[in-house]
């Protein structure tokens, strides 16, 4: 990812008739115009409806969301052990478990 585009960009080459190809730009936020824009008309032309274009541009999005939302609770409420639970300091669990062994706990 060496330009930083994620889920959509129009790349444009060109060849000369040597055969060789030249990077012309890179477009991040290509036009996404119904029946006009070239990513839906490419889109068209492979057999994929708009809607379901814009399905798959977002998806990528969506899931890095929900990725990142998850992320943020799990450092809210604390390391989590794998399984959906917080884990209690080393230290801690040692403690307890030597009060359990003498009967404080």
């Amino acid at each position: 990812m060496a330009l930083g585009c994620r889920d959509v960009a129009r790349i444009d080459f060109r060849m000369d008739e040597r055969g060789r190809v030249y990077f012309i730009e890179c477009n991040p936020l290509p036009g996404l115009t119904p029946g006009w824009s070239d990513l839906v008309l490419i889109a068209q032309g492979a057999g994929m409806d708009y809607r379901t274009l814009i399905g798959e541009i977002l998806s990528g999005a969506i899931r890095r969301y929900k990725e990142r939302e998850q992320r943020k609770a799990a450092d809210r409420d604390g390391p989590s052990n794998g399984n959906g639970h917080a884990t209690a300091p080393a230290g801690l669990v040692e403690a307890s478990n030597a009060e359990s062994r003498e009967g404080k706990g």
